[in-house]
Parts: C-alpha cells; structure tokens; sequence
C-alpha cells in the first residue's frame, strides 16, 4: 500500500487499489494480463519472472537490487523518492527485561550470519541485514516521520 501511494504521488499518476490476498496473487494477477502493473516483494515476483511470465520494471531499491540486477532502481530512473524498501524487524514485548532483549538480538544477530538461511532468504527475496534494538527503534521512527504525512495526505483510511 504504502509503494502504492508514494509512486503515485511521485509519478503523477491515478493508481487504483485491487487488493489482492498477497503479493504472489497480484504478481499473477499480471501474469494473467488482469491487471497492467502491480507493486509487490521480490519474492512475490521472483519465480513468475524467472520463469518469463512477467517483466520486472524497476526496484524500489536505491540502488540495482541484487535479485534483479537487469532491472534499474527506482534511484537510477530519478525517482530518488520511491527509494523504499520492505523490511522485517524481531519485536519483544515492550516491558521486556533489557538483559532478555540483549540475548536475543545477539542470537538473531547470529542465526542471521549461517550461510543455510542467508541462503534460503535471499532465494524467497530477502536480504538480510541485521542490526541493535537501537537501530531498528530508530528505523522505526524514521518510518513513521516519513510515511506519516504522506499516507495522512494521500487521504487513505484502513476502511479505504
């Protein structure tokens, strides 16, 4: 949704919302020719690309994305802006003891570093990238000030 709203906002462009259930049934929702284009994770369109079954136009990536390197980034087309990326964090309960969060962000940290499940991730269109409680609370925010006044002015509503 939120790639939706910002490429619309940057490209000048009346996009529609079709929801589908998951990223895979859009990216076969263009396979299929029902729909044009669709804006989804690397994994939904990895296979249906491999496969030839529809083309990859750009990335949100800043730079070219390591799963399609022939595709330019949203940054190399100029449109800096729709430089986004869809991220997954671990999350505790908020009055979790500090020593507890501590040992399992070490943990995470290195289950993350095994080749097996670097591995795996990156074939579904995951890269992994780790870092401290700190850094992803910071992400966060960064998140929220950056998408805050852009989906409060898009005028979009869960019920939209």
């Amino acid at each position: 949704m939120r790639e939706r709203i910002l490429a619309a906002r940057e490209l000048g462009l009346e996009l529609s919302h079709i929801p589908y259930c998951g990223g895979l049934a859009a990216m076969q929702a263009v396979a299929a020719g029902e729909v044009a284009l669709a804006i989804a994770t690397e994994g939904s369109a990895r296979a249906l690309q491999q496969a030839g079954k529809l083309r990859v136009l750009a990335t949100t990536w800043d730079r070219r994305s390591p799963f399609f390197p022939e595709a330019p980034s949203f940054g190399e087309l100029g449109l800096a802006g729709l430089g986004q990326r869809e991220w997954y964090g671990a999350f505790m309960p908020p009055r979790s003891a500090g020593a507890v969060v501590a040992t399992a962000a070490h943990a995470i940290r290195a289950v993350a570093q095994e080749a097996d499940l670097r591995e795996a991730w990156e074939k579904v269109g995951l890269a992994v990238q780790t870092g401290t409680p700190a850094q992803l609370r910071d992400a966060m925010r960064a998140e929220h000030d950056f998408w805050g006044p852009l989906v409060k002015g898009s005028g979009f509503t869960p019920e939209s």
